[in-house]
């Protein structure tokens, strides 16, 4: 895990709508969650950030979606699950930081 992988993972999920950070959230609190996503969305391109750092897991598309070729599903690693409710917080602020420094 490089200081490089870890800054494009946060600044992957800085992009992210509100409603795919409260979708990150809950993959964070419910241990056997899931989350689908369409392939190349800002979602997917964060999950694969995760997936760098093996704090994400690509899992099987289900069978019936399959046909489309358009969703990926991810789930969150123990380490990601770990990492994750410290790493957020941390990317926010460091964002704050940087964002009153060019003011």
């Amino acid at each position: 895990m490089t200081e490089s992988e870890m800054r494009l993972a946060g600044d992957n999920y800085l992009v992210l709508s509100d409603g795919d950070k409260s979708c990150v959230a809950g993959v964070i609190e419910h241990e056997d969650s899931k989350q689908m996503t369409t392939i190349g969305s800002p979602h997917d391109v964060f999950y694969q950030a995760l997936e760098a750092l093996d704090w994400a897991e690509k899992l099987p598309v289900p069978d019936q979606l399959k046909e489309f070729d358009f969703c990926a599903c991810w789930t969150l690693t123990p380490l990601g699950r770990h990492m994750l409710p410290e790493f957020l917080p941390a990317v926010i602020e460091r964002h704050r930081h940087e964002a009153s420094r060019r003011s």
